[in-house]
């Protein structure tokens, strides 16, 4: 809940009108629970996702780091029209083999300098994709967006302004 890099995401979205809701997974923070490898999570991000369907139509999905493994667990489900990866992990791109059916909007951003993924694997993940994808490696950037949180959120912002509006 107290990421800089959800929080950037979060206000350049409400800055171009687009509703936004962020929660913890289970056991993180104040939440109840314990962590249970992807599984309870996904769980988490359905619920969170079907109470805000109930508010704002249509609605995109985004996720940062772990929470971009979540987002592509959903996104193969159909539960979303359009999708954003912000730091994706290499974890994320060995559970994303079913992403090939997804057919909206995508978009994977990352920073050069990001430990948590190997790039040479994010781009040919992303290339073998279907259209429309969008793929942004942003130089002198690590895993963490410090400094650069208003960048990223206007990223994510700009792709959902298009995708999704």
């Amino acid at each position: 809940m107290h990421s800089n890099v959800v929080d950037g995401v979060c206000r350049a979205l409400e800055a171009v009108g687009i509703a936004t809701l962020k929660f913890n997974f289970r056991g993180v923070g104040a939440s109840q629970g314990q962590y249970t490898g992807g599984v309870g999570e996904q769980d988490d991000a359905r619920g969170a996702l079907a109470y805000f369907s109930s508010y704002a139509n249509p609605v995109g999905l985004a996720g940062y780091s772990f929470g971009s493994r979540i987002t592509m667990a959903l996104a193969t489900e159909g539960a979303v029209p359009a999708v954003a990866f912000v730091a994706p992990t290499n974890n994320t791109l060995a559970d994303g083999a079913e992403l090939a059916g997804f057919k909206g909007p995508k978009l994977f951003i990352s920073g050069a300098r990001d430990h948590a993924v190997d790039h040479d694997q994010l781009r040919k993940f992303v290339d073998d994709l279907s259209d429309p994808k969008e793929l942004h490696i942003v130089p002198d950037i690590d895993h963490f967006w410090w400094g650069a949180e208003t960048l990223v959120g206007e990223t994510v912002a700009g792709f959902f302004k298009k995708a999704v509006t």
